[in-house]
Formats: structure tokens, C-alpha cells, sequence
């Protein structure tokens, strides 16, 4: 797969400044995305559908790829969640 650039974006006085931190090679982030997917889906799985109240339709997840192209959890800080991914239940048909 195609490999690409990280940039750093930063705005002083008006002025643009983009600075390349690294690469992205997409079969790796493919990998780390699976991994989170595999991860995440026993817990949606597992979580039982509401009967007559609440329950969990779906959870999203928002992430951040690194200057060297690794995937991360962002706990704190000021970086921006880059991706998002949101699980779903599917539909169930009314009866």
C-alpha cells in the first residue's frame, strides 16, 4: 500500500507553517485499526439489547495518528482526535 506524509500545522502571525514529521504507511495503520475493531467489538457484542429501557446502540471511539505513523488513544493533551470510528448495532426489524 501507499505510504504518507505527517505534517505539523501551525498558524503564527497570520503565517501557515506545514513542517513534515514522519510517514504513514497504510497497511500498518490498516493493521492498528483492525486490532482496535477486533478489540472493540466483543464489548458491543456482549452488552446486552435494552428490554423496555436504555442500552448501548453504539460507541465512538476518536483517535490520533502520530508523527510516526502509529495510532493513539488520546487520554490528555492538545492533540485533535484525526479519526473516528463508531460501532453500531444493527438494525433489528420491528415485529
Amino acid at each position: 500500500m501507499a505510504t504518507y506524509g505527517v505534517a505539523e500545522i501551525t498558524q503564527t502571525e497570520g503565517v501557515t507553517v506545514i513542517e513534515e514529521r514522519g510517514e504513514v504507511e497504510l497497511d500498518r495503520l490498516s493493521e492498528q485499526l483492525q486490532e482496535v475493531r477486533d478489540a472493540i467489538t466483543p464489548i458491543i457484542a456482549d452488552e446486552p439489547q435494552a428490554t423496555g429501557g436504555f442500552g448501548l446502540q453504539s460507541l465512538e471511539i476518536s483517535l490520533t495518528v502520530g508523527a510516526n505513523g502509529k495510532i493513539w488513544f488520546i487520554a490528555s493533551g492538545s492533540a485533535e482526535a484525526s479519526i473516528t470510528l463508531t460501532f453500531s448495532r444493527p438494525a433489528t426489524e420491528a415485529s
